[in-house]
């Protein structure tokens, strides 16, 4: 039987290059590629929401002028 979907979540749909699928693959099997998956995005994602944001206030403080 599948896996369902934990509530408060969205699903995508992730292309991996072959060499790191393999490793989540190895992962999975020990049943932690969707934490390890999940810890990297939100790592990433830090920095360029971030820097997303700063560009935001930015416009936003030019059209204020």
């Amino acid at each position: 039987m599948g896996k369902s979907k934990p509530p408060g979540t969205t699903t995508h749909t992730l292309y991996l290059p072959d060499a790191i699928h393999k490793q989540v693959a190895t992962v999975a099997g020990y049943g932690g590629a969707d934490d390890l998956i999940i810890e990297c995005i939100a790592e990433a994602m830090k920095p360029r929401w971030a820097k997303w944001l700063k560009q935001e206030y930015k416009k936003l403080g030019a059209a204020n002028e």
